[in-house]
């Protein structure tokens, strides 16, 4: 008997959050009130306050449940990668599915209402680290070995790979000029394909003679 009720509370649950995850697609945070959600979902907005406790509660499942989605997706195509070009094609693949689910606009939407949040911020915080961390490893994965394996901030350029996820399109918001990510993912994989022949290449340490001068 309690298993049966325990049952019908996740599904609950999961009904709840994904009206949460439709509404902010649809309206955007500021639309994505208690009442809102409730009538996306077809169920009482009591519903809400009883499983979840607040809306922001309920927002952050939402993020939560989309997060855990993406990076079971994200693992199994980055294991393989082992080049910078292969991490560029991936991440736009990838990119390229979040966007046309919806996800997103919803990551984006939640990042934007934490800019006056404090607490939303710490928790939307807790929430990213694993997708730096992600990003993070991929990248010291393909740089092990190479000249440069000690000169790259690893981690300042994975937060930085994270921001450009999230900026694309808010920027294309913005802009009707700002290049599409289809350009800007382009552009990556060729400044990838030229990087990658630079980590390819032994450097001076490696060849046991200094470079040669300008004038050699």
């Amino acid at each position: 008997m309690a298993s049966a009720r325990t049952s019908a509370g996740d599904e609950t649950r999961a009904r709840i959050v994904d009206a949460a995850v439709l509404t902010i697609k649809v309206e955007g945070v500021v639309g994505t009130s208690a009442r809102a959600i409730a009538r996306a979902g077809g169920f009482n907005q009591a519903l809400i306050f009883y499983h979840f406790g607040s809306v922001q509660q309920l927002l952050l499942a939402a993020v939560e449940r989309i997060s855990q989605q993406r990076m079971d997706r994200y693992q199994q195509r980055l294991a393989p990668v082992t080049t910078l070009a292969e991490l560029v094609a991936v991440g736009a693949r990838c990119h390229r599915e979040d966007v046309e689910d919806g996800n997103i606009r919803v990551l984006s939407q939640m990042l934007a209402a934490s800019s006056s949040s404090p607490d939303l911020a710490g928790r939307l915080q807790g929430l990213f680290d694993p997708w730096v961390a992600l990003v993070e490893a991929s990248v010291a994965r393909v740089l092990a070995g190479t000249a440069y394996e000690a000169a790259v901030p690893v981690h300042d350029v994975a937060v930085g790979v994270v921001a450009l996820f999230m900026g694309i399109e808010l920027l294309n918001q913005l802009y009707d000029t700002s290049p599409s990510a289809t350009v800007l993912f382009g552009a990556m994989e060729r400044m990838a394909e030229l990087l990658g022949g630079l980590l390819g290449a032994p450097s001076p340490a490696d060849t046991g003679r200094a470079a040669p001068s300008p004038g050699a």
